[in-house]
């Protein structure tokens, strides 16, 4: 009796691992773009643009960042000399497709005196890159957010 008990423990013991190891063959790489699957996808962005006034000259020292709710890493950058900025920035993956920018004239009237804006970014057609199975890379080179001059 005993030795019908340790063979069958053997061959189920035996029997569970083999079924186990041929799952992780064939089922786990299913798993790769499931969004219920461990980890937390994130969306990273790389924003490259230029800032410029009504005459399409560039503005030094313009604040741009991203008005997110769920960002968990949103630096905001300064315009150099010639209006261009470089902005990344990550936040919980974005489904929509938008990323809301705020642009800001935070050097007060040493540049000029310009509004404020928001803008909705379309990033529907950005060039995207998975960077390994969480992480979605979007890149936009090519913008250009003309502000108006602040009214007193």
């Amino acid at each position: 009796m005993k030795k019908i008990a340790h063979v069958t423990k053997w061959f189920v013991s035996r029997l569970l691992s083999l079924l186990g190891f041929s799952f992780m063959l064939t089922g786990c790489d299913k798993w790769t773009d499931s969004p219920d699957a461990y980890g937390t996808p994130t969306t990273e962005y790389n924003i490259k643009g230029r800032v410029v006034n009504a005459d399409n000259e560039g503005i030094p020292g313009i604040r741009v960042s991203a008005d997110l709710e769920s960002a968990f890493s949103n630096n905001p950058v300064l315009t150099d000399a010639e209006g261009n900025f470089s902005y990344t920035g990550q936040e919980f993956r974005n489904r929509s497709g938008l990323l809301p920018l705020k642009v800001e004239d935070v050097d007060g009237e040493e540049n000029g005196s310009y509004a404020d804006r928001s803008e909705q970014l379309n990033l529907t057609e950005a060039a995207r890159k998975k960077n390994g199975s969480w992480i979605e890379v979007l890149t936009k080179t090519d913008i250009e957010i003309t502000l108006e001059e602040a009214i007193e």
